[in-house]
C-alpha cells in the first residue's frame, strides 16, 4: 500500500514539466490576451469613429469611414474571441500541449501577416480604380480603408509573431 501511495503521489506532482514551462505558458497567453485587447481596441475605436464620421462626410471620405466600420466589426469580433480563448487557456494551464500551442499561435499570426499583403494590394487596386473610372468615390474610399487596415494588421501580426518567436518560441521549440 505504501508503494501505491508513493506512486500516486509522484504521478500527481511530477508532471514532467518545469516551472519555466509554466512561466512561459502564462507569458504566451497573457501576451496573446494583451495583443487581442489591442486588436479589440483598434476595432472598437474605428467603429466609433465610423459611426461619427460616416454621416458627417461625403464622397470617398464617407466610404472610407463606412469600410472602416465594417472591417473593424470583424477585428472586434476576433479580438474578443481571442481574449476569451486566452483567459480560458490561462485557467486550464494545459502545459503538456505548450509547444504545440506556441506553434499554432505563432503560425496563425505568420499566416495572417502574409494575408495582410493581399489586403494592402487589394486596397491599392481599388484606390487606383478611382483614377481609371473618373473619380469613383466608392473605390477610392474603400481602397484607402483597406490599405489603412492592412497596414495596421501587417504591423500587428508581425509584432505578435516576432514576440512569440523571440521571447517564448525559441525556448521551447527551437524550430519557430
Amino acid at each position: 500500500m505504501r508503494y501505491i501511495s508513493l506512486f500516486l503521489f509522484l504521478s500527481i506532482f511530477n508532471t514532467g514539466h518545469s516551472q519555466e514551462d509554466s512561466v512561459l505558458y502564462n507569458r504566451l497567453w497573457k501576451n496573446n490576451q494583451q495583443g487581442m485587447i489591442v486588436l479589440s481596441s483598434w476595432g472598437a475605436g474605428n467603429i466609433v469613429e465610423s459611426l461619427y464620421f460616416t454621416p458627417r462626410t461625403n464622397g470617398s471620405t464617407s466610404y472610407f469611414h463606412q469600410m472602416n466600420g465594417l472591417w473593424n466589426t470583424v477585428n472586434l469580433g476576433l479580438g474578443v474571441a481571442g481574449i476569451i480563448k486566452s483567459r480560458r487557456m490561462l485557467k486550464q494551464q494545459n502545459i503538456a500541449d505548450f509547444p504545440n500551442g506556441i506553434r499554432k499561435v505563432e503560425k496563425a499570426y505568420r499566416i495572417n501577416f502574409y494575408i495582410d499583403f493581399a489586403y494592402i494590394a487589394g486596397g491599392s487596386a481599388l484606390w487606383s480604380l478611382n483614377q481609371k473610372f473618373n473619380r469613383n468615390d466608392l473605390a477610392k474610399g474603400f481602397g484607402q480603408s483597406l490599405v489603412t487596415q492592412g497596414l495596421f494588421l501587417l504591423g500587428f501580426d508581425y509584432f505578435m509573431s516576432r514576440f512569440i518567436r523571440q521571447k517564448i518560441g525559441h525556448k521551447k521549440t527551437g524550430t519557430l
